[in-house]
């Protein structure tokens, strides 16, 4: 997907039941290069499948502040831990 997002709004409303989404890089290992398949969408967040996983994944909706768009169709999540402590993925719709 080439389209340029340019804020949370646009980024939630991508997020649809079908819609893909490749994990370029994640804090926790094991879900880097994996591809999520939305399967339900609520106002807070989404939940998802990923191959190899039997039950489905819920997620949070990034707050505003959390976020940035680094490229077309990209987005990057990095959220505050602590203050020496932070924990970022960065996403990509396929």
């Amino acid at each position: 997907m080439t389209t340029t997002i340019k804020n949370l709004a646009e980024l939630k409303r991508l997020i649809q039941p079908g819609v893909q989404i490749k994990t370029l890089e994640h804090f926790v290992p094991r879900w880097q290069d994996t591809t999520r398949t939305v399967t339900k969408v609520q106002t807070n967040g989404y939940w998802f499948t990923i191959p190899g996983v039997t039950e489905e994944v819920w997620t949070d909706f990034p707050k505003s502040g959390q976020v940035t768009f680094p490229a077309p169709g990209q987005f990057k999540i990095v959220v505050q831990m602590s203050p020496s402590v932070a924990r970022s993925c960065t996403m990509e719709f396929v």
